[in-house]
């Protein structure tokens, strides 16, 4: 399972290397912050970019990754704790996030042998069952409810110079921001909610949603483009290998 919610960097490289197919952009509305929505309009002038630099992977000449200039907005970019290209992707819709999965597909099996080929897909409520913890999302510190609460999920308000983030709770934030379970998953709980194999159905809760609502008896159900929904993948296999 991948460790972390797919990124806005990553949805980015998808939409690049799929010769910037207009049916792949996320929802404007559902991104979480004015840099994202900049860098997404921007990628729409293809190869007249005001602030992106597109390049070919010398590896794999048949790859394309890209870059910030370095101009007023990298410069902005670089004084802000919301790193944008590190939030998770939201505005999406489930049928995008199978395209990127075969996408990526495509990528782990270049160079691949053929007992080695894998498939990517969307976890399945069942996995999703399996993996979250249910970690207390309570204060490790009770003399003080006010810090290191252990995720990013929807709560009151609490002003404090010792909050983990000032901006818990209030939208989404780095697909790293808190500590990972024993899996080393992050963020598998709150932040993000996370498409499931089931259409319609999200996992893990997100900041919009209260902590009880994180838990692994718990979904979350969708029907078009959100802010507070993403998805990460896992990669298995194809064939399983003979047992000797």
């Amino acid at each position: 399972m991948r460790q972390t919610e797919v990124t806005v960097h990553e949805w980015i490289d998808f939409i690049v290397n799929n010769d910037f197919d207009s049916s792949l952009y996320p929802a404007n509305a559902c991104l979480s912050n004015s840099w994202t929505r900049l860098i997404f309009e921007d990628l729409k002038n293809k190869g007249n970019f005001k602030h992106l630099i597109v390049s070919r992977i010398p590896a794999h000449q048949s790859l394309l990754s890209f870059r910030l200039k370095r101009d007023a907005l990298s410069d902005s970019l670089k004084k802000t704790e919301f790193v944008p290209l590190s939030l998770p992707i939201t505005g999406i819709t489930f049928d995008q996030a199978v395209k990127f999965c075969k996408w990526k597909e495509q990528l782990f099996n270049m160079d691949r042998d053929d007992s080695k080929k894998v498939q990517v897909g969307l976890p399945s409520i069942e996995i999703y069952k399996l993996v979250i913890e249910n970690i207390d999302s309570i204060s490790i510190h009770s003399a003080n409810p006010c810090t290191q609460f252990k995720f990013n999920y929807r709560h009151s308000y609490c002003q404090n110079k010792y909050l983990q983030n000032s901006l818990q709770g209030q939208t989404i934030l780095r697909v790293d921001s808190y500590g990972p379970t024993h899996l080393n998953l992050y963020c598998i709980q709150g932040n993000a909610a996370e498409m499931t194999a089931s259409k319609g159905v999200a996992m893990g809760g997100s900041f919009r949603h209260y902590a009880n609502q994180s838990v692994s008896s718990a979904v979350q159900s969708y029907s078009g483009t959100e802010n507070w929904l993403g998805f990460r993948y896992v990669v298995t296999l194809r064939t399983a290998p003979a047992i000797d």
